[in-house]
């Protein structure tokens, strides 16, 4: 028993031995009233039930079922904040699926409207060419290597946006996809392995490819590492996603390092599905980020 929780013994004593005694609704405030100051001190379950089971031995009572229901009312305020918490869940994943469902529409725009008007473009200065002396043709094919990079420019935001091979082939083939567009753009060495054995829901898909997402940007803002490790595995009922860099070595979302706020931002989503998050120091060299979340197929 820790010392907050020694601290309460006393209190929780006194307080269940009023309510032994019958004193009815004022022992039961006591309770409730025990049961946030536990809260505050950051004090669990398990520990008011050592609480309990101790005060309860030097308690005279004849009724168990009146000890009991002290008990009960004093978990009351973890029953509140356990609720608030799902309720705080549910709107992050509420949140996290309008964004996305956005992201999915923008994408799509970027693609197919922004598409269209860029073949209306290439129509265009195909049409100017045609009426140009000879001569003068050079310069527009500068200009169509410029709308050529918008282009390409496009269909990678596009797909980092909303990924249609996430949605199409599944979490492996989008996260490779996204590795070679990261190394293409930085310095970073990325490979990803891996397999699954069924597809997974949408939404576990997204959670995934985003957090490997915001890990591999972080790496990248950070500019120590030179290598990264992708790795997915399913362990039973959980899908376990680990991103291994070799750069300086991270452990817990220490404000001063730049990967922190992304850090936040990937806590904040694998909350929202009832996963966990664990940073580690790598094996060898660096850090190691570990994402599980349950295991949920199509």
């Amino acid at each position: 028993m820790n010392a907050a929780a020694t601290g309460l013994v006393d209190s929780y004593r006194s307080a269940l031995a009023d309510h032994a005694a019958g004193r009815g609704e004022a022992g039961l405030s006591k309770a409730y009233e025990i049961g946030r100051r536990a809260l505050t001190a950051g004090l669990g379950v398990l520990d008011m039930v050592a609480i309990h089971q101790e005060a309860a031995r030097s308690v005279p009572h004849e009724s168990p079922e009146a000890l009991h229901a002290f008990l009960v009312e004093c978990l009351s305020p973890f029953e509140i904040v356990h609720r608030g918490v799902e309720e705080a869940n549910a709107a992050l994943r509420r949140m996290n699926e309008m964004l996305e469902s956005e992201a999915r529409r923008i994408a799509h725009a970027l693609h197919d409207e922004a598409g269209q008007l860029l073949v209306s473009v290439y129509i265009a200065l195909e049409n100017v060419a045609r009426r140009l002396p000879r001569e003068s043709r050079p310069e527009l094919v500068e200009v169509r290597d410029r709308v050529d990079q918008v282009e390409e420019r496009l269909r990678h935001l596009s797909h980092e946006l909303r990924p249609t091979i996430l949605d199409h082939l599944g979490l492996i083939p989008a996260l490779r996809f996204l590795a070679e567009g990261v190394s293409s753009r930085s310095e970073l060495k990325v490979r990803v392995e891996g397999r699954l054995p069924k597809r997974l829901e949408t939404r576990t898909e997204t959670l995934l490819y985003r957090v490997v997402q915001e890990a591999l940007a972080d790496v990248v803002r950070s500019g120590k590492a030179r290598c990264v490790t992708v790795s997915v595995e399913h362990r039973e009922d959980l899908v376990q996603c680990t991103v291994e860099d070799d750069g300086a070595a991270l452990e817990g979302s220490t404000q001063s390092d730049p990967r922190a706020p992304g850090l936040v931002v990937i806590h904040e989503r694998v909350r929202a599905l009832g996963g966990a998050v664990r940073v580690e120091p790598a094996k060898y060299k660096g850090t190691a980020l570990t994402v599980s979340v349950p295991f949920k197929e199509v």
